[in-house]
C-alpha cells in the first residue's frame, strides 16, 4: 500500500505552492499550563505574544502551520533554538 499523496498549497513559511504538511511543534505549553482561570489564561496569551511563541499561539488561532519540506526542517531548528533560549530560562 502506498501513501497518500501530500496536500498541494501554499507554504506558511515561504508562500510557494508545494506539497505542504502539517506542522506538529516540538513543545505545548497550553497542555502544560492545564486548565487555569481566565486572568491567567490572558497573562500566558500576552506571554506568546510577548516571547513570539508562534507555535503555541497558531493552537490558540486554531490554523495549523502547513510547511513545505524544507521549511519544515527550518522551523523545526527555529523552535528548538527558542525552546533553549528562551523556554529553557523561563
Amino acid at each position: 500500500m502506498t501513501p497518500p499523496k501530500p496536500r498541494e498549497g501554499r507554504c506558511g513559511r515561504c508562500t510557494q505552492t508545494r506539497p505542504v504538511f502539517v506542522y506538529k511543534p516540538l513543545h505545548d505549553c497550553i497542555d502544560d499550563i492545564g486548565h487555569v482561570d481566565l486572568v491567567d489564561a490572558a497573562t500566558h496569551l500576552a506571554w506568546f505574544e510577548e516571547f513570539d511563541d508562534r507555535w503555541c499561539q497558531a493552537r490558540v488561532d486554531r490554523r495549523p502551520r502547513r510547511l513545505c519540506v524544507p521549511c519544515h526542517d527550518k522551523e523545526a531548528k527555529d523552535e528548538q533554538e527558542f525552546i533553549d533560549e528562551v523556554l529553557d530560562e523561563s
